[in-house]
């Protein structure tokens, strides 16, 4: 008996990273996060939610957005298959501006600090804790995202808090592009229908007085005099007549 599987690569420890998340997967991953003790969990949680969220936005550019093709740029030899080549394409893309890139790099510089590390270490570390006070300012003073980074470079809720509050910003702002993105797709939408409507309207109208045939799906046109609310005008509005005018005699 033949395998249905015949033809398909068997899945690998590696695929683990490229299966997408529900939305209760996520829900879970971000409460590890704010739950977990462990500095190298931490670490390591933090840059995957928003290495996660940066992936919804890079897939969103591409034509092809199938799993197949989304797995081969992500793999081991793909051009996306880093965290840092991530970073860099959307960056190409515009997705990100200088501000949320430098911040993406510090999240990612941390993250591989802990993970590839010999030794235990600490966000009170004097080299991490150096990483986070030099974080990028944006230019607008009032943003949420300069209040919130401003609290991250001054360390007053401490390093491991600075780093969660970093993660979280940047997820929260490719999150709002998406949100702003999905508004305009659906506004773009109804601009074409409102287009196309009013294109049929202006082809199909007539210039005496008939309905137009393409909101009546087939119906014959009517001549709007002929119909109930046609002879109710005539009475109310009934046409005016002329009497010819005596002669002087």
């Amino acid at each position: 008996m033949s395998s249905r599987n015949r033809g398909k690569p068997k899945p690998t420890l590696r695929d683990l990273s490229r299966i997408p998340l529900t939305q209760e997967e996520r829900n879970a991953v971000h409460q590890a996060l704010l739950d977990n003790e462990s500095p190298i969990a931490t670490a390591i949680l933090g840059a995957t939610i928003v290495e996660m969220e940066l992936e919804t936005e890079l897939r969103a550019r591409f034509s092809r957005k199938d799993d197949d093709t989304w797995k081969e740029l992500t793999g081991d030899v793909g051009p996306l298959g880093t965290f840092n080549q991530k970073i860099v394409a959307a960056y190409g893309f515009r997705i990100l501006d200088d501000v949320l890139r430098d911040g993406m790099n510090t999240v990612r510089q941390i993250r591989n600090a802990f993970a590839h590390s010999k030794r235990l270490i600490d966000f009170n570390n004097d080299l991490v804790t150096h990483e986070l006070s030099r974080v990028t300012l944006p230019k607008g003073k009032r943003s949420n995202l300069y209040k919130q980074f401003s609290t991250v470079r001054t360390l007053r809720e401490g390093a491991r808090n600075a780093y969660v509050l970093l993660c979280l910003a940047l997820t929260i702002q490719l999150m709002d592009r998406k949100n702003k993105r999905d508004k305009a797709k659906v506004t773009r939408v109804r601009r074409n229908r409102r287009k196309a409507l009013v294109e049929a309207l202006r082809q199909t109208s007539s210039t005496d007085g008939t309905v137009p045939l393409g909101l009546l799906a087939g119906y014959q046109p009517v001549d709007p005099s002929q119909t109930i609310l046609g002879a109710f005008s005539r009475v109310v509005h009934p046409p005016e007549t002329t009497t010819p005018r005596k002669r002087n005699k």
